[in-house]
């Protein structure tokens, strides 16, 4: 990593001495296009307003996301609409996280599904594309779509208070569906 890169790094991303600092961190499993697996990992930072994203748990493609971004990410998946959203990369400065739909083999697609199936989540990747770089994109198969989905929603709650009972995160609750979290059913 470029001095440069590493200056971005401690200050943007939130790391101190070369080891990141984080309120919150989650990690997902998911796949590369050839079905190696591959762990994304979400960091919310201690000022709750950004969030460093690691696809494949490396920081070649990492990206510094608002919160905003985070939110829109889960809108695009309960809508299963696909979207950019614009991030901060430490060496070449805006990027685009995507979420969109991919095709695998053996698996139905994840828009357009028959008026009379039953509703299905099919694959979707996350994907990051850098300069002179064939970027990286992981895969998310029905499975782990709900998964992602979740961890998002869990990363908006966790931003608006260090408490996931506040009443801001009540009210964004019904509209997350997150279990434990006032207004939800069930």
């Amino acid at each position: 990593m470029g001095l440069r890169a590493q200056q971005v790094m401690e200050t943007g991303f939130g790391w101190a001495n070369g080891v990141p600092q984080f309120a919150c961190r989650w990690t997902i499993k998911a796949c590369t296009p050839d079905f190696r697996w591959s762990t994304m990992i979400f960091d919310l930072l201690p000022d709750r307003s950004r969030v460093a994203v690691y696809p494949g748990s490396v920081t070649t493609y990492a990206l510094l996301l608002e919160c905003a971004a985070v939110e829109m990410l889960v809108t695009a998946l309960e809508t299963r609409e696909a979207c950019a959203v614009p991030a901060l990369h430490p060496r070449h400065d805006r990027r685009q996280l995507s979420l969109r739909p991919c095709a695998l083999p053996h698996e139905p697609p994840w828009t357009n599904p028959p008026s009379d199936s039953a509703p299905y989540r099919g694959p979707v990747e996350l994907a990051v594309d850098l300069p002179n770089d064939s970027g990286i994109r992981v895969v998310f198969r029905h499975d782990r779509v709900r998964a992602l989905e979740e961890t998002l929603a869990e990363i908006v709650l966790a931003s608006v208070s260090e408490h996931p009972r506040s009443s801001t995160a009540a009210r964004r609750a019904p509209r997350l569906g997150l279990p434990g979290v006032p207004g939800r059913p069930g």
